[in-house]
């Protein structure tokens, strides 16, 4: 979950305010996208959700680490765990979306969106560079 108690150096925005603003773009623009493509609200909530979820997650880690590059540290594992399931959300929107391009039913496509990205987590897991534990 992104750290509320670290802003920016000049400001009162903070990585969680970061991410919200993110997920609020990705929910947006994925949910009108699923919604223009299948006209389903179930599919529409859904690619939202997870779309806007990973992004809450991804978006604070891709910023730490490269915050973190430049002051030559590395990011801890706690955040390397919230970028893994970001990384896999965000990939569950578009695996919802290709589901339903090849099943056109939304249990199929949530199943199918299920199975890849808890092998997107796996391997957003071992490859995302981290820190000590």
């Amino acid at each position: 979950m992104p750290d509320d108690a670290t802003p920016f150096e000049d400001g009162a925005v903070t990585l969680g305010h970061v991410g919200l603003g993110g997920a609020a773009v990705s929910f947006v623009g994925m949910a009108v996208t699923a919604q223009v493509l299948f006209a389903t609200l179930t599919v529409t909530a859904l690619v939202g959700i997870t779309a806007g979820g990973g992004m809450y997650f991804l978006l604070p880690y891709v910023m730490r680490r490269a915050a973190a590059e430049a002051d030559g540290h590395a990011v801890d594992a706690r955040q390397q765990q919230a970028g893994a399931v970001g990384a896999a959300l965000s990939a569950g929107s578009l695996f919802v979306l290709t589901g339903m391009f090849v099943f056109e039913q939304p249990i199929p496509s949530a199943v199918f969106a299920l199975a890849t990205a808890l092998v997107a987590y796996v391997v957003a897991r071992l490859t995302m560079p981290a820190g000590p534990e």
